[in-house]
């Protein structure tokens, strides 16, 4: 894959910012951490009662007892808060069943953000790597080159 390839992606469809992404996962959290397979019955009281139940969202945010997934969201709300986007990502992947499935479009987004960022990365260095002076040391990274867009 070429360098410019998941912008050319992103000029078309566009990506979400890191203020889209951890407004996204603040509203998709409680889904994400409570998400249960669906019930094996099919009779039309079990689907009612599992539909209610859906409607109303009950997560713990005490770290002595959260469950995996709840564990899971409540880093993955740390890392945004903290800027690291990799890390929120890192949190969530490893959920499984519906728990994977509640966070799957919001993995989605995520990534296609990490990846945009990884490529204009690497095009900024190239283009700095392309237009330096002779004999000159490579200039480090700055803070305001690795700012979130």
């Amino acid at each position: 894959m070429a360098q410019g390839e998941p912008l050319a992606e992103a000029a078309q469809n566009g990506v979400a910012s890191r203020a889209v992404l951890s407004r996204r996962l603040t509203e998709l959290a409680g889904r994400i951490a409570t998400a249960t397979e669906p019930p094996p019955q099919s009779d039309w009281g079990a689907q009612a009662l599992e539909r209610l139940r859906s409607l109303v969202t009950i997560r713990r945010i005490d770290g002595n007892s959260q469950t995996g997934p709840e564990a899971a969201v409540r880093a993955a709300e740390a890392a945004l808060a903290r800027g690291d986007l990799d890390g929120a990502v890192t949190a969530l992947d490893p959920l499984a069943g519906a728990n994977a499935d509640a966070a799957r479009s919001w993995l989605r987004m995520a990534r296609e953000r990490l990846a945009v960022e990884t490529a204009l990365d690497h095009l900024r260095q190239s283009l700095e790597a392309r237009f330096q002076p002779p004999g000159a040391a490579p200039a480090e990274p700055s803070a305001k080159a690795k700012a979130p867009l």
